[in-house]
């Protein structure tokens, strides 16, 4: 009677060292949805600025534009958006290197009120996410940033 038993433990412990491997090697996914508040100054001399930025990013950090910065937990693809704003806002995602993705919509000739940029990350990519008022009300309005990653 024992040396059945003691066969299903073997067997058993077995079994669970073949699967183990095999589970062992997925990633997990890990969701981010977080938001941050912009409030900032319409860029109204767009002529005195002498900076290689952009619209309205060329701006003052803080007065023009505001930032929010965020580290990749792992690959996947970060999506920053905001909307429901009166006036022209932009919005761009800067990555590690100085390479910026804008998105430069034109609310002043009747375009949406939306803003939307997304960009591809690897694990531990630092980015900025960068909302500015080209000429619109100064805010506050909410910054919306997500993205699925694997971990």
């Amino acid at each position: 009677m024992r040396k059945p038993i003691a066969l299903m433990i073997v067997a058993g412990l077995a079994a669970g060292a073949v699967a183990g491997p095999a589970t062992a090697g997925k990633r997990k996914t890990k969701h981010v949805h977080e938001t941050f508040q912009a409030q900032a100054l319409p860029l109204v001399n767009l002529q005195a600025t002498e900076t290689e930025r952009r619209s309205c990013f060329a701006g003052i950090e803080d007065v023009h534009w505001v930032a929010q910065d965020f580290t990749s937990p792992g690959k996947g693809t970060l999506k920053a958006y905001m909307e429901g704003f009166t006036g022209d806002w932009d919005l761009a995602l800067e990555l590690e290197g100085g390479l910026v993705v804008y998105a430069l919509g034109d609310q002043l000739t009747g375009g949406a009120a939306r803003e939307e940029v997304a960009a591809p990350l690897g694990k531990g990519d630092e980015i900025r996410i960068l909302a500015c008022n080209y000429l619109g009300e100064p805010g506050p309005l909410d910054v919306h940033y997500e993205g699925k990653f694997k971990v």
